[in-house]
């Protein structure tokens, strides 16, 4: 109830007057105004939404657990005691189990709980690295000394990795002119070669025996009409040689030809007894 600014009267709401004096009042009745509820707003809408996907994520792993693990442990224990049948039933529980946990695990978790992995970029696969090392070889030669008793003096001689054996060649002279091939069962590159002159088994082995002095190394290498050619001089002298090719050879065969030989102090065959080929990084090529 309002008074009356001026005789403190009772006053009309309605014609805003006093119902003592009869005065008109200066100021209007207050208005009541409808409080309105605010409407939530977009980040209010959001967390709840979130609150409910972390809610429901929860309860997706607690789901995982709760039926595809236990399968697992069962199926588990079940293989120590369970007779044959019994086992195989394990292993599909177990099988089934674990099928359930992936199924959970990627296909009802939401996608809020989920860890986002980095695009990486595309992985490029790796290319093979060329073939390096020792490779198959067949050896063949022009001629081959006779047995001699217990000793055989076949061209394998020469990359059986022993001093005790030798290739000797079958001519009745110095053998000048007579050949070792080497055929690859692939293409390889050498760089270098090391020689065993002689008959190496022991110094009079080889002291009695012919030795070469020179050697021509040919190879048909690739985009190359005509052979590589190159000649050598092999010293007389005990032990290993090393020959380092003149120019790479890239190649599945290699023929060495005897050019000039020395004979020794009992017989006129000439002998060697062990070659190594080597690549590029001194890898060794035969095997």
């Amino acid at each position: 109830m309002r008074l009356c600014e001026f005789c403190d009267g009772k006053v009309d709401d309605v014609s805003n007057k006093c119902t003592g004096c009869g005065a008109q009042q200066s100021t209007q009745p207050a208005s009541t105004i409808p409080v309105v509820p605010a409407a939530p707003t977009p980040q209010s809408k959001a967390d709840e939404q979130a609150k409910l996907s972390m809610i429901l994520g929860i309860c997706s792993i607690l789901a995982s657990v709760i039926t595809g693990i236990p399968a697992i442990i069962l199926g588990f224990l079940a293989l120590s005691d369970a007779s044959e049948k019994g086992k195989n039933q394990a292993k599909i529980g177990i099988g089934i189990g674990g099928f359930m946990t992936l199924c959970l695990i990627f296909f009802i978790i939401p996608d809020e709980l989920m860890i986002e992995i980095p695009n990486m970029g595309t992985i490029e696969a790796a290319v093979p690295a060329p073939i390096l090392g020792p490779v198959r070889v067949e050896i063949r030669a022009s001629s081959v000394l006779a047995p001699q008793g217990s000793n055989r003096y076949d061209a394998r001689n020469l990359i059986d990795g022993s001093l005790t054996k030798a290739w000797a060649e079958g001519e009745s002279n110095t053998g000048i002119g007579q050949t070792i091939d080497f055929h690859f069962e692939r293409t390889v590159v050498l760089s270098s070669m090391s020689i065993w002159n002689g008959y190496q088994k022991n110094k009079s082995s080889y002291t009695n025996n012919g030795r070469i002095t020179a050697l021509l190394v040919k190879s048909v290498a690739m985009g190359r009409a005509q052979p590589v050619s190159q000649n050598y001089t092999i010293a007389d002298k005990w032990g290993k040689q090393q020959v380092v090719f003149q120019e790479e050879l890239t190649t599945n065969k290699l023929t060495l030809q005897i050019q000039g030989a020395k004979s020794g102090k009992k017989w006129k065959d000439t002998l060697i007894s062990e070659i190594k080929l080597y690549g590029p990084n001194g890898e060794i090529i035969l095997q």
